[in-house]
Formats: structure tokens, C-alpha cells, sequence
């Protein structure tokens, strides 16, 4: 599977085209581009590739100056209206994956 970048985030295969170097720089330009004045939401699926997905946008933002606001394990229609639960954060960005296989 190909990277995709959509309305609901980006969509690739943990590790070998979501690598957590990838993942970091993809932060640190969202909040470049976007602006550090107001907190991101972090929000993800159950995989097992979540944490570290997550782990690698938050560095990314923070090193930025961002502030990320963990939102853990949450199903696709939150994540995706979450920016409106929070003191009106900037964007809501997600940490998932496409998996190959069903896991």
C-alpha cells in the first residue's frame, strides 16, 4: 500500500512507510505550518503499531513547540470531530495505520 494523505490523516504500512522518522518529521511540519499557539489533540487506533506511531508525531510537535494533548485509544468518528472538545485546538491529528494483514 502506497502512503495516502486524506482528510482523516495519513495512511500507510507501519514501519515501512509510516517509519517513526517519517512520522516525526511529518509533527514537526504540521506544527510549522500550522502554528503552536493552541494544542494538538493525539488521538489512535488499537493497533499495535499505535504507541509508537503516536510517540513519534508528539516528538515531532515538540520539538516544534507545540503542545500535544493525548487523547489514547479512540474510534474513528471521535477522532476525527475531537478538535471540538478541547479549548479550540488548532488541528486533531491521528496516529494509524493500513495493515496488510487484520491484527
Amino acid at each position: 500500500m502506497p502512503l495516502r494523505f486524506g482528510t482523516d490523516g495519513v495512511r500507510g504500512v507501519a514501519n515501512r512507510d509510516l517509519t517513526p522518522e517519517f512520522v516525526t518529521a511529518l509533527g514537526r511540519a504540521a506544527a510549522r505550518v500550522l502554528g503552536t499557539d493552541v494544542p494538538y489533540v493525539i488521538g489512535r487506533d488499537t493497533r499495535r503499531s499505535g504507541p509508537m506511531l503516536e510517540a513519534a508525531l508528539v516528538a515531532g510537535l515538540c520539538a516544534e513547540g507545540a503542545d500535544a494533548l493525548l487523547a489514547g485509544v479512540l474510534p474513528t468518528p471521535v477522532r476525527t470531530g475531537r478538535r471540538h472538545a478541547v479549548r479550540r485546538p488548532r488541528w486533531s491529528l491521528r496516529a494509524t495505520t493500513a495493515s496488510p494483514t487484520t491484527v
